[in-house]
């Protein structure tokens, strides 16, 4: 959910997570399109416990909460991995998150994934490394690159990695790099502006315009 608020995704555009693993970038990103309210599925926070918790404050509170609550999803939210078993997953936590029916999930590699035209926000979370041969994870990050400046002209693209040197083979440069921390494992959290045409030919339309 950070990671999201972080990348000032409009609520509105498309929101692609083209390798969704158990599918949080989806639910996390259906339910601020919602308004969905934080916590809305837990029975009880440890405040109500309080010796001073108002109930009717509490009460006033959750009401108004579900008063602001969009009953639709008016955008495409859309996930799609190469393993059958996240694919699973992610359709699980969906079903328990209450959006089954509204976010479309694929079982599709990435390198087959159509987004909507027109432009939108796509997150990455790929895999560091960890569990790879350098050659394949630094294979899978040009793969990316080269799938992003292919089919997704007009989006914003970001990446949470801990391999900043695998990141190198994606090809393009990010306009930000954010630290976080994914655990223990400290991250670069990027954005790439995928343009039509190049960067220089983007830069000069710009220029031209203001003149």
């Amino acid at each position: 959910a950070g990671l999201i608020l972080l990348s000032g995704w409009d609520k509105r555009s498309p929101f692609i997570d083209p390798m969704c693993g158990s599918g949080t970038f989806l639910v996390e990103a259906a339910l601020m399109a919602k308004n969905v309210p934080p916590g809305i599925f837990r029975k009880q926070f440890a405040f109500e416990r309080w010796r001073d918790f108002d109930e009717q404050l509490w009460k006033d509170i959750v009401d108004e909460s579900y008063t602001k609550r969009h009953h639709r999803l008016n955008t495409e939210i859309i996930g799609s991995d190469i393993n059958p078993e996240a694919v699973a997953m992610a359709k699980e936590s969906l079903e328990n998150a209450k959006l089954g029916h509204e976010v479309k999930v694929e079982c599709i590699p990435f390198d087959q994934f159509i987004p909507p035209t027109g432009g939108g926000t796509v997150f990455f979370n790929p895999p560091y490394g960890e569990r790879l041969q350098e050659s394949d994870v630094n294979e899978l990050y040009t793969s990316i690159g080269n799938r992003l400046k292919a089919k997704f002209p007009g989006y914003t693209a970001w990446m949470i990695t801990s391999n900043p040197e695998a990141a190198k083979h994606i090809g393009l440069h990010p306009s930000k790099k954010i630290t976080v921390f994914n655990g223990a494992l400290e991250c670069r959290f990027m954005k790439f502006d995928l343009y039509e045409g190049s960067r220089k030919m983007k830069k000069r339309n710009v220029e031209e315009g203001e003149e």
